[in-house]
């Protein structure tokens, strides 16, 4: 390691001579920050792009000036930098010993130490070069004073610290909402996963979250695809999806298996994969860098418990979600939800962790199992959460693994809410038959120990229309009359018809989900 014998630029960007005091070291500045941006940024772990109007000028240290010009030179001329181009930039501007030459590159790349704290790093090297241009400013002053300069000099001198000295503006622009016409609401996949928003999907481990998310990273890298009559985009899109869980040969095989599945030849090239060596926490300051240089419309995360955030930490979980929020691009988050007990009840389990995990998502659906027959499992996802819309009713698939191939099928499962369904359907028979009525009141009696009063009550007003009607009797009471149709089926308002139990006719296997 080299040492840094080096002197400090000239304070400020005045152009008049100003002589400088021995103690100017005493001035603010943050050498470790300033060496850590550029090292991070020579190392490709963050870009110029990311240094928030942080200029040449406000480092300290002349060579880390000369650097700092250099890379936004580079920048703006579009080229990669990396050491090795780096290097050969400066020989070609006359500026290689300037700097120390390859030792003090060395240095910068070999002690920088992560860009996680780099908005806040880039914050103080500004704050302490505006400092610095402030005493220049005052001794400035002093000067012009003793050498008793005219009013006029003296004056915009004055002006010039009172500007430094007010507080930064900020960035946003406040506008008249009346004056503003908002674009029209995006999709990655429609009313499900809503485009530059986080969307959770949860559930308990070993359920298929992975293959559910690397499926639909496969159909958005096709375009023109749909899952269930959800929409995914007209084109093709370029996804990225950040692995935690697995290695990129087994990554490899179940990718190719979903494609082998889907009817394709090989996996679309617009697939990327990527497994971190670092947690998502380090990760996020390079992460904009990676979907800007890869121009991704679409990041998979998996998952967000092996990427190692603490799911306790409320002020980790809000960072990560506002650095996920700012990357401006459709994102999943895979998660995981805690082990269920006994008094548990599956429908109402979160994320687990802290409940930021779920406010801060903007979508969020929890996977459950249905039930697995052979090499089929029966999958739906609930959709529990949803700032853009109404709740999609629950999504319900097979997944079938099969050799090679792995396919995703509308499922013939009953979902927990249609089973319910299924026994007041038939509970309404049943007391029609013993020429009973059939009101709320007989039906919670006839259903007590199987469903509470208040699940009956909920589904029976949700069931009206579709699995039975509702007359109003004597005395202003509703009574039911069951809705059945060709072999006693019962229809749902999504895609499927039901099937009663010892009904001869078969259901065919439906087509491929795609």
């Amino acid at each position: 390691m080299i040492q840094q014998n080096e002197k400090p630029a000239r304070v400020g960007n005045s152009k008049a001579g100003v002589s400088q005091p021995s103690n100017i070291k005493s001035l603010p500045h943050f050498k470790e920050y300033e060496n850590n941006i550029l090292g991070c940024t020579l190392r490709g772990e963050m870009l110029a792009d990311q240094w928030n109007g942080l200029l040449p000028n406000d480092f300290y240290y002349t060579r880390n000036q000369i650097i700092a010009q250099a890379i936004l030179q580079m920048r703006d001329k579009k080229i990669p930098i990396d050491v090795l181009t780096f290097t050969q930039f400066l020989k070609e501007q006359n500026l290689y010993e300037d700097i120390g030459g390859f030792s003090y590159i060395g240095y910068l790349v070999e002690t920088a130490i992560s860009p996680a704290n780099s908005p806040c790093h880039i914050e103080e090297v500004i704050k302490a070069s505006q400092l610095r241009q402030l005493w220049e400013l005052h001794h400035m002053g002093i000067q012009a004073i003793e050498r008793r300069a005219n009013r006029e000099e003296i004056v915009e001198l004055g002006n010039e610290i009172e500007r430094l000295s007010r507080p930064k503006k900020s960035n946003g622009n406040i506008i008249s909402l009346a004056d503003y016409k908002p674009q029209n609401m995006t999709w990655l996949l429609e009313y499900a996963i809503p485009d530059k928003f986080p969307t959770t999907i949860y559930g308990d481990g070993g359920l298929g979250k992975s293959y559910l998310g690397l499926y639909f990273a496969t159909l958005a890298t096709l375009g023109k695809q749909n899952f269930l009559g959800l929409r995914f985009p007209e084109g093709p899109l370029n996804v990225l999806y950040l692995d935690w869980e697995l290695d990129i040969d087994e990554f490899s095989r179940r990718t190719l298996k979903i494609a082998n599945g889907l009817g394709l030849s090989k996996i679309p090239s617009d697939l990327h994969y990527y497994s971190p060596d670092k947690s998502l926490y380090k990760l996020l300051p390079e992460l904009k860098g990676i979907v800007i240089s890869k121009r991704i419309q679409f990041l998979i995360f998996d998952s967000l418990g092996a990427a190692c955030v603490d799911p306790e930490d409320v002020g980790d979980i809000v960072e990560v979600f506002s650095q996920i929020k700012n990357l401006g691009i459709a994102t999943l988050i895979l998660d995981h939800q805690s082990k269920m007990q006994s008094q548990d009840n599956y429908n109402t389990k979160t994320p687990y962790g802290s409940v930021y995990k779920y406010n801060l998502s903007r979508s969020v659906f929890q996977l459950s199992s249905l039930g697995i027959e052979g090499n089929i499992r029966s999958l739906m996802l609930k959709h529990k959460k949803s700032n853009f819309g109404s709740l999609l009713d629950d999504l319900l698939f097979d997944v079938a693994f099969e050799g090679d191939r792995v396919l995703f099928y509308k499922s013939k499962a009953l979902s927990p809410e249609e089973k319910d369904m299924r026994l007041i359907h038939e509970t309404m028979v049943e007391l029609e038959n013993k020429a009973e009525k059939v009101n709320q009141k007989n039906l919670i009696v006839q259903l007590k120990g199987i469903l509470g009063r208040d699940r009956v009550v909920t589904l029976l007003e949700k069931g009206e229309g579709k699995y039975w009607e509702k007359q109003v009797g004597h005395k202003k009471e509703n009574l039911y009359k069951s809705k059945t149709l060709k072999n006693g089926d019962i229809y749902n308002q999504g895609f499927r018809v039901l099937e009663n139990e010892g009904s001869e006719d078969e259901i065919n296997i439906p087509e491929v989900i795609a």
